[in-house]
């Protein structure tokens, strides 16, 4: 599939409205996140050269968050998610077009799990995070993000000699481990909070204040859930979130190719494939 940046961000906002408006439905917590929420605020939708979108939950909800939109999600989309795809490669769940890969094109929906206020125990959590991360990565070669087509014949090698090195740890016992990590910190009960997942190290540790009650803010017609102090979150990780990034940062591609999905979408996954 071939598509504008125009046409690849039209599909992620209709992702956005459909999710938004199950989790209005059925009471279940999202607040748009990172870029989406700079577009929100700066741009009153995405940010132009922005190529995917993001929202946040709470990790208790994220049961009921994948049974409520799968159920009611349109058929023009599905959820893309370890329990369905033997090769996903992340902890969180992604939106995509029902067919295609979500590497590309997709809605991000980060997990937000309680956190200790501990500076150590925070690095800890993070380490362990990453590092099961890191594992899950090397299992999934083929949707890892390896640009195989610009490594030399020596990385290559060494990539695929550290995923035979993890291939007799059960992905199965990953996400478990993954889960309990989760688990560790009530989010009812935690001052601070953090996207497990999350890129920005130890910068994801934020008060839980940032997210609040949720307000609503326009994002290209809809009117989404953005985090009550929602200049607090974004100065933390951004610093001036106003100001525009050099224009040679703002990348946009002629168009956008997007890969059709290696399996069925949507689906179980025997238990078998789960190991």
């Amino acid at each position: 599939m071939k598509l504008t940046i125009e046409e690849l961000q039209a599909l992620e906002t209709e992702m956005l409205k459909e999710v938004a408006e199950i989790c209005e439905n059925h009471q279940i917590d999202y607040f748009l996140s990172y870029g989406s929420l700079i577009g929100a605020i700066r741009h009153k939708g995405p940010i132009p050269w922005d190529t995917d979108a993001d929202i946040a939950i709470p990790f208790n909800q994220l049961p009921r968050f994948l049974k409520m939109v799968r159920e009611e999600l349109s058929d023009e989309f599905y959820v893309d998610f370890h329990d369905t795809n033997k090769n996903y490669r992340f902890f969180f769940p992604r939106i995509g077009v029902r067919g295609y890969s979500t590497k590309q094109l997709h809605l991000d929906v980060f997990l937000l799990v309680g956190a200790p206020d501990c500076e150590e125990k925070q690095k800890r959590m993070k380490d362990k995070a990453n590092y099961l991360a890191y594992i899950l990565r090397y299992k999934n070669l083929k949707e890892g993000g390896f640009a195989f087509h610009k490594i030399s014949l020596k990385e290559k090698f060494v990539i695929y000699l550290r995923a035979f090195s993890l291939s007799f740890v059960p992905k199965k016992k990953l996400i478990a481990k993954f889960e309990k990590l989760c688990r560790q910190y009530p989010y009812d009960l935690s001052n601070t909070i953090v996207n497990i997942a999350g890129g920005y190290y130890m910068k994801e540790f934020i008060p839980k204040t940032f997210f609040g009650e949720a307000v609503l803010k326009n994002y290209a017609g809809l009117q989404v859930r953005v985090p009550e102090l929602y200049s607090e979150y974004l100065q933390h990780f951004y610093g001036d979130y106003m100001k525009f990034p050099p224009e040679e940062e703002r990348i946009i591609e002629a168009y956008y190719y997007i890969s059709k999905a290696k399996q069925d979408t949507g689906k179980s996954v025997s238990k078998a494939d789960k190991s």
